[in-house]
């Protein structure tokens, strides 16, 4: 299957930490191509990936008893005062969105894009290349692209 990253910027080097907070080195990716600015040129990469290197949102709480899922759910507790060890596990394993809390909503798309970077990096850790979830945009596919720059193919149009 195709997946698509649209950007606003050519991308040539993906960094672990953006020093952005949010994503990191996750970039998000759909089936269809899609417009995210205002910019006048926008970039379509193209990823190739088989249905087995993903994992769902909801298939990460098998691995809810390994060291890299415990942490996740500690860093949550830890950055967010108003949830719990059990509120972390809903919300990496979808069981739970950051929108059935209550909480200042700029807190609340923090805690929202925090999962979907967290969901991505477990995916990788658990040797998937992407974690498929859902958000405000529909299905999305979040992929830790740190150190996998050559599997982004910049696509052309020649209209």
């Amino acid at each position: 299957m195709t997946l698509i990253h649209c950007s606003p910027v050519k991308i040539e080097k993906i960094e672990k930490d953006t020093g952005w907070g949010y994503f990191e080195d996750v970039l998000f990716f759909a089936t269809t191509a899609y417009s995210i600015s205002q910019a006048s040129k926008e970039y379509e990469y193209h990823v190739e990936c088989e249905e087995n290197e993903i994992i769902r949102a909801r298939e990460l709480e098998e691995y809810y008893e390994s060291s890299e899922f415990k942490a996740a759910q500690k860093d949550l507790v830890g950055r967010y005062d108003f949830i719990d060890e059990d509120d972390a596990y809903d919300l990496i394993s979808a069981y739970k969105i950051a929108y059935d809390f209550d909480a200042d909503c700029e807190e609340l798309a923090a805690l929202s894009w925090t999962i979907q970077k967290i969901q991505a990096q477990l995916a990788r850790a658990f040797g998937f290349r992407f974690c498929q979830s859902r958000d405000e945009q529909g299905t999305v596919y979040a992929g830790s692209m740190f150190g996998r720059e050559a599997e982004l193919v910049l696509f052309e149009d020649d209209e």
